[in-house]
């Protein structure tokens, strides 16, 4: 079109799109599945949030699946060796 200017995009804007919920509810589920006997829900729940936000900067379309693998990586990692109060 004659006459028409694209918009340039606002620099200020974020653009990374959030992780839909269930998403992560999903990740959550499947790691309680996993670790349930060993390790609380809110401690699963805790860990897959830390993780997030941990990712933040990871493209969006792979949120899932890396949180899912830093999730269960760190969980691991607390099964093998729980600190001690």
């Amino acid at each position: 079109m004659a006459g028409h200017v694209a918009e340039a995009p606002d620099a200020n804007r974020e653009t990374s799109m959030p992780v839909p919920t269930g998403t992560l509810a999903d990740v959550t589920e499947r790691l309680f599945a996993e670790f349930e006997p060993r390790v609380s829900l809110t401690t699963i729940i805790a860990t897959v949030h830390d993780c997030r936000r941990d990712l933040a900067g990871a493209p969006p379309p792979a949120l899932p699946e890396l949180v899912e693998r830093l999730a269960r990586q760190r969980l691991t990692k607390l099964t093998e060796h729980p600190s001690t109060p």
